[in-house]
């Protein structure tokens, strides 16, 4: 073998060995669902499992000297993000292909998928959702008192006068276990009985910052002003002489104005990641609110790759209502993102003088309500073909199953697909309400048909001997579209006997695949 050919081999096997090393050694960040089940009880708590866990990775692959470990546990800190237990069980971590590939080997492991950007979103509304009347939700609900509020959004301006306590309850509800952080330029004083707590999360936005920049106002400051906008627009206080440069003068408030509010920072100038909106939404269940509100959206993932979608289930478990924003990609069909079937997502509209039939002053006092249970979801899940490692992933418990899969959930409204080529269909729904009014009580069914439809409702008339009895219906639609692409609209409204409530339901005819 002449010296010239066996120098280029060897340099060619040593090019490709660095290359291979390179590429095993390029980290990313990745978020890990781990199953609670498999909890080592040498652990104290599941950070110090997941923290044993990375550090494990390096021994699993090489023979380490006593320097090494001391070198490999400070790497496995940095390799930590953050750890979860409230909003999903797991943790998020910096891991090469190699060590990621090791992770899913180990016992409890359940799913993983790289950490990811997500989108942000964006005066007399109390009027148009009849607020304001003398028997409105406004006043049946004290404007929101005592309620607690969780934004996750982009932190807070806490000397704006919207976030002042003038006219607030005095008193921090006993289950707020939140506090405020001190950071640069956020001093913790500058909280009080409307803002009562403030936090920060960025550590994904650092560890997925390959452009090696600084953070921003590393404290639950508002850089951008996104978070003052949201977090004053749904629990405000009152404004005196607010103005837009002078014009429209009047009073400003939010929906919910003696409300109180935390804010978790997640939206950063350098990035928002998903990591950091999980770290947040955990933080606030832990907290103890209740309501979160959240205008950021991640885009075209399935809902086990969803943090906001994941975090949310196990707020609605434990009773906390989750609202999300539809996105600001409207008006065209298909645009809507937040579609989770476990959240209260709210979209914003150019107009109020067409529709206006919506009032939301009854509803403290609906009449009938229809209700569904996480095992509800789950079976609705099972009917998308979901496996059970990604049910697992969204519930973080196995004991649910797909004995009763159903693609038809328990919602106030319906939505009809037909066919584009045939153009006809008949859809039979099911549905149970909840008599939640004073006591016995009869509704009746009025029907206004979608064009080109007919629909029945069995039986038509629902009969309701006492307080929080449960009455099931059909109602079934039976629909012939003259074109191709035609939307349909029309509702079902049970009637009660006596006029005290009105209970409706939109009904929707459309094509398929427009969603």
């Amino acid at each position: 073998m002449e010296p010239n050919f066996e120098f280029s081999l060897l340099l060619i096997i040593s090019l490709w060995l660095l290359l291979t090393f390179h590429s095993n050694a390029e980290t990313s960040t990745y978020i890990i669902h781990m199953n609670k089940s498999f909890f080592p009880q040498v652990f104290t708590n599941h950070h110090d499992w997941f923290k044993s866990t990375i550090h494990s990775l390096k021994s699993k692959t090489l023979v380490l000297d006593d320097h090494d470990q001391q070198e490999a546990s400070k790497q496995s800190q940095k390799k930590l993000v953050y750890t979860y237990d409230n909003a999903m069980y797991g943790f998020c971590a910096m891991l090469s292909s190699n060590e990621l590939e090791i992770i899913k080997n180990i016992d409890g492991f359940v799913s993983a998928y790289q950490d990811r950007t997500a989108t942000i979103d964006t005066t007399h509304t109390f009027e148009f959702l009849s607020l304001d009347s003398p028997s409105g939700l406004w006043h049946a609900s004290n404007f929101g008192d005592d309620i607690i509020v969780g934004v996750i959004d982009s932190g807070v301006w806490p000397e704006s006068q919207s976030f002042k306590d003038d006219g607030m309850t005095k008193k921090i509800p006993n289950k707020w276990k939140g506090t405020c952080e001190t950071g640069h330029k956020f001093n913790a004083s500058v909280c009080n009985f409307k803002l009562i707590g403030a936090r920060s999360f960025n550590k994904g936005v650092i560890a997925g910052n390959y452009r090696n920049v600084g953070i921003s106002k590393n404290s639950a400051r508002d850089s951008i002003g996104h978070g003052t906008h949201t977090s004053s627009t749904v629990a405000g206080n009152y404004v005196n002489g607010a103005s837009y440069f002078g014009y429209a003068k009047g009073v400003a408030r939010g929906i919910a104005p003696k409300a109180k509010i935390a804010m978790y920072k997640v939206i950063w100038e350098e990035d928002v990641m998903a990591s950091d909106v999980l770290a947040g939404m955990d933080q606030a269940i832990i907290d103890g609110v209740d309501v979160i509100s959240i205008s950021i959206g991640i885009d075209g993932i399935p809902l086990y790759e969803d943090a906001i979608a994941i975090a949310s289930f196990t707020a609605m478990e434990k009773g906390i209502v989750v609202s999300s924003s539809a996105g600001n990609s409207g008006p065209k069909h298909g645009t809507l993102h937040n579609g989770i079937p476990w959240v209260l997502t709210v979209a914003a509209g150019t107009t109020d003088r067409t529709f206006g039939s919506l009032v939301l002053g009854n509803a403290m006092n609906p009449g009938l309500v229809y209700d569904c249970t996480p095992q509800d979801y789950v079976n609705f899940l099972c009917g998308l073909k979901f496996t059970k490692r990604q049910i697992l992933t969204i519930t973080r418990s196995s004991s649910h199953g797909c004995e009763n899969t159903s693609l038809d959930l328990n919602y106030p409204s319906f939505i009809a697909f037909y066919n584009k080529k045939t153009r006809s269909m008949v859809h039979t729904f099911n549905r149970t309400v909840t008599n939640v009014g004073d006591g016995a009580a009869t509704y009746s069914a009025k029907v206004t048909q979608p064009k080109g439809c007919v629909v029945r409702v069995l039986p038509e008339i629902l009969t309701f001997s006492y307080r929080n009895e449960k009455q099931s219906y059909y109602i079934i639609i039976k629909c012939d579209m003259y074109k191709k692409k035609y939307v349909s609209f029309g509702d079902l409204v049970w009637i009660e006997d006596g006029g005290v409530h009105t209970v409706r339901s939109p009904i929707v005819v459309a094509p398929t695949g427009i969603i």
